[in-house]
């Protein structure tokens, strides 16, 4: 019996799950697992359920909840429908037809597509206040954290935020209590960057909503409870969450089978230099795919470089742009270039992908058959140069 143990505070009880095998999560690798997190909020009259449990979990979570919510939950507070936070609520439903379901506006559009049930839920926004009897819930809608149809739910006389996704972590604890934990900083910064990084804006608007709200709990819904310095965990996102000063920085990105694009790579790489760019030279073929989002956050620009294979683009160039969807790119600059040999695909193809992720595309495309001559390195120079005023410009005028 572990109730003693995942009290957060008289009343208020963890009834999640940890699934300490999970190797995988929406494609992100873990190491330790993870864990759902759902909490039973008892008030003197009325009791609510934060969250529920991965459908996988299903069976077990509604055994707990029956033993010790016999009568069932008055309310489901979803604060996000993904399925690892939602997948218990059909069974929840089924086995307490009383209960109502509590969400945003984009959440009751979620539900109604995954559970196709003629749900009428109850749709909160920032004034609504759920009373449980001495005990109150209130609510911040927080769309992209990281979902549109997230929110949090802010237990007041306890001062404990339920912030599903946000300050969340990926691991199975040896403990639930981060006090009884070491530092949870790199676990908590690999979670930022693989979930919530390309949403930092709305990170930004959410803290500055939670400015000044007193806080002695952040009970997230994936990792440990957070009760050691939970304003510590929203300076990190307030930190994690202010761009990078990105002026005058670009990257010159490439892959080359037999070093004809490698050298126009090198050549753009020197006059981009010339031109007072802070620049990046990156092999893709060498270097880690991991860190291709920190790079590219860092940037104003990026020129890409790679050889036609096959009438494709080259695997490492491709693996380089699957690490991007986990990074903003509102506003970043690009240009493509590299060798072929008897096709010339991959130029295109690599445009094509640049625009779909969402950069600019300001530079006309340099192919270049085999290995380049001279004037070809002058050209690939020409091209860099106008990147550079492109950069300049963008810079002047500020993100489009």
């Amino acid at each position: 019996m572990r109730e003693a143990q995942d009290r957060l505070a008289d009343g208020v009880l963890w009834i999640g799950a940890l699934d300490p095998e999970r190797r995988w999560f929406d494609f992100l690798p873990l190491e330790h697992g993870t864990t759902y997190n759902s909490y039973l909020v008892r008030g003197s009259t009325r009791t609510a359920l934060v969250d529920t449990v991965h459908p996988s979990f299903a069976a077990p979570f509604l055994e707990r909840l029956a033993r010790l919510c016999p009568a069932g939950p008055d309310f489901v507070v979803v604060n996000h429908t993904e399925p690892d936070h939602a997948g218990a609520l059909a069974g929840v439903l089924q086995a307490y037809p009383q209960a109502q379901v509590v969400c945003s506006r984009a959440g009751a559009k979620f539900l109604e597509n995954l559970l196709h049930a003629g749900l009428r839920p109850r749709v909160v926004d920032e004034t609504a206040r759920l009373d449980l009897g001495g005990r109150h819930l209130r609510f911040f809608i927080t769309p992209l954290l990281h979902w549109p149809d997230t929110m949090m739910a802010y237990l007041e006389e306890d001062a404990i935020l339920f912030t599903c996704d946000a300050f969340a972590n990926h691991f199975s604890p040896s403990s639930l209590w981060e006090s009884e934990l070491p530092s949870l900083e790199e676990s908590s910064r690999f979670y930022y960057r693989a979930i919530m990084r390309p949403y930092r804006d709305h990170v930004q608007k959410a803290l500055a909503r939670l400015e000044g709200l007193p806080l002695r709990v952040i009970a997230p819904s994936h990792g440990p409870i957070l009760d050691r310095d939970p304003a510590q965990h929203l300076a990190w996102y307030r930190t994690w969450s202010t761009p990078a000063d990105t002026a005058g920085k670009a990257a010159v990105v490439y892959a080359s089978a037999y070093g004809n694009t490698a050298r126009l790579a090198e050549a753009a790489a020197a006059a981009l230099t010339a031109a007072g760019i802070q620049v990046r030279l990156w092999d893709a073929a060498r270097e880690d795919p991991s860190g291709a989002a920190d790079l590219v956050d860092g940037v104003q620009g990026l020129l890409v470089g790679s050889p036609t294979i096959m009438g494709d683009v080259a695997h490492p160039i491709w693996e380089f742009l699957s690490q991007l969807a986990r990074v903003p790119r509102r506003g970043k600059l690009a240009g493509v270039f590299g060798s072929y040999g008897w096709s010339g695909e991959a130029a295109g193809i690599l445009e094509e992908r640049l625009r779909g992720l969402g950069f600019r595309l300001v530079v006309p495309a340099l192919r270049v058959p085999l290995a380049p001559a001279s004037q070809d390195l002058e050209h690939i120079g020409e091209l860099a140069g106008n990147f550079a005023r492109e950069l300049e410009t963008t810079q002047e005028e500020g993100p489009r």
